[in-house]
């Protein structure tokens, strides 16, 4: 393909996105938001397809991800909404992505001690990854309710709950 090219933007975008994944694993968020900010930028400036789409709300994920990474929550939380919209609006309701971005919105409302948004966003998430029998994220999303339940001092529910999680490892892994 030519430069330029809507394929070639698109990897672009795909490229930096992953580099700032890196730069985010060696703490260096700063950098990581420039190129997340720049993949954006490009995506955007793009024909609005539901791939692109993918990639912007995959972009907004990743964002949020380094929000939360350096504890600004509240981003986190802005950014994972922007991405669970696009998921929504492409794929449906029940899909891993949307399961995904709900799961990350339960975490950043946990980490802000707003344990109701985070029920239900880990609740909803649960129930996808239920329907679609993701296994393995249904086991982790577990583990967050449970962590959920723990932070708030009701650990009976908090160990019911990982008991759960043990007892789908354990099937998943035929212990």
């Amino acid at each position: 393909s030519s430069p330029g090219t809507d394929e070639d933007q698109t990897a672009l975008a795909r490229a930096l996105r992953k580099h700032g994944r890196l730069l985010r694993g060696i703490k260096k968020n700063r950098k990581a938001f420039l190129h997340f900010d720049e993949a954006l930028t490009i995506l955007k400036g793009m024909q609005q397809s539901d791939l692109t789409n993918v990639d912007i709300a995959e972009t907004y994920q990743e964002i949020g991800l380094n929000c939360g990474a350096i504890k600004d929550y509240e981003k986190a939380i802005k950014n994972f909404t922007l991405a669970f919209d696009v998921f929504k609006r492409v794929h449906g309701e029940y899909h891993e992505d949307v399961a995904t971005s709900l799961d990350c919105l339960g975490d950043a409302y946990l980490n802000i001690l707003n344990f109701p948004k985070a029920d239900e966003c880990i609740n909803q998430a649960l129930v996808i990854s239920k329907r679609l029998g993701h296994h393995e994220q249904v086991q982790t999303i577990l583990i967050y309710l449970g962590s959920s339940y723990g932070e708030r001092g009701e650990f009976e529910k908090d160990s019911a709950i990982f008991h759960q999680a043990v007892d789908l490892a354990r099937s998943i892994h035929g212990e």
